[in-house]
């Protein structure tokens, strides 16, 4: 009954989404997917170890695992025109550019079959049988059957030593699938349309930011460990989409002041850059397994408060006919 209300409210003050909403969204993958490439090689140019993960694969098969199988291929097609083009804007040569994002868009392909076993199975990541299997199939095997064929084709070409290519290549993608599809699918569950949970929303973004800045800019006051409560805050007070947001959120801030040697994850002694970054990448996905550890046990709560509704019904059914 809410996710009706929500829906029909959205679409009383949007009607154009509803008439032009397929277009819409293959807009926003374009767009998101160009500025993902984009994003990564913003951390690389200013030494933060880019590599340590790619955003783009897992904003892609969010977007395959919610979308009908039958309109994959436009998802696909405005994937890879979006990754050709980000990498075209970044200035990677041609030959690079094909040879890889090919590699990318298979992977997600692979990923997304794997995972998505029936068309009109949608993602349920607070169903733990489902978690096990994006895990499985998501974040381990795809990655590493792109990562083989990585490391072949840049044993060929260049004198990297294949296990370091392989290695880079899963760590870095199978950290961004981990990381990216489960937030991104968060939020495009969610009521976003809704505009009275944006009113409600807007007050915790705003609070998240402010502690996110508070947090890491600088390491002598350690106030890292007010986000963790706060993202529980919202995702019981609204909902897990606008939980995902703000650690999404997190994420950009904490990023912005890592890269530039702030923060409280440079006060650990770290000589290599790297260091630093990889704390921030274990903070945000300890951040991910709570928010989703809190929804599997709400889904629980939720699932027994239906069955003894049930119950209760047909007791009174029964005492009515009677």
């Amino acid at each position: 009954m809410h996710g009706s209300t929500a829906s029909s409210e959205g679409q009383r003050h949007f009607p154009w989404l509803r008439k032009h909403g397929y277009a819409v969204r293959l807009g926003a993958c374009f767009l998101s997917v160009t500025l993902a490439v984009v994003f990564v090689d913003f951390f690389e140019r200013n030494g933060a170890g880019g590599d340590l993960i790619w955003v783009a694969n897992g904003l892609l098969l969010a977007y395959l695992l919610l979308a009908p199988r039958w309109r994959w291929p436009a998802y696909l097609l405005t994937g890879f025109l979006a990754l050709v083009f980000g990498s075209r804007l970044i200035h990677e040569s041609w030959g690079m550019n094909l040879l890889f994002n090919g590699l990318d868009l298979g992977e997600v392909l692979l990923a997304a079959l794997l995972v998505r076993r029936r068309s009109t199975q949608l993602p349920r990541f607070t169903d733990l049988a489902y978690l096990l299997r994006f895990i499985g199939f998501a974040v381990l095997a795809a990655p590493v059957a792109a990562g083989l064929a990585y490391a072949w084709i840049t044993m060929s070409w260049t004198h990297v030593p294949p296990l370091y290519a392989f290695l880079r290549w899963v760590g870095a993608d199978g950290l961004g699938i981990a990381v990216i599809t489960p937030i991104c699918v968060a939020i495009f569950q969610s009521n976003m349309r809704d505009l009275r949970l944006w009113r409600q929303r807007s007050i915790y973004l705003v609070l998240t930011a402010a502690i996110a800045f508070g947090a890491f800019s600088q390491n002598s006051i350690p106030l890292v460990f007010l986000i963790y409560p706060l993202l529980v805050f919202v995702s019981l007070r609204v909902d897990l989409g606008s939980a995902a947001l703000a650690l999404l959120e997190v994420t950009a801030v904490g990023s912005w002041f890592t890269i530039r040697g702030e923060g409280p994850f440079h006060t650990q002694g770290f000589v290599n850059p790297v260091g630093p970054n990889i704390l921030l990448q274990l903070f945000i996905i300890a951040g991910i397994f709570i928010l989703f550890s809190i929804s599997v046990v709400l889904e629980q709560q939720k699932a027994t408060e239906r069955k003894l509704q049930e119950t209760v019904s047909l007791h009174r059914l029964v005492t009515d006919n009677s």
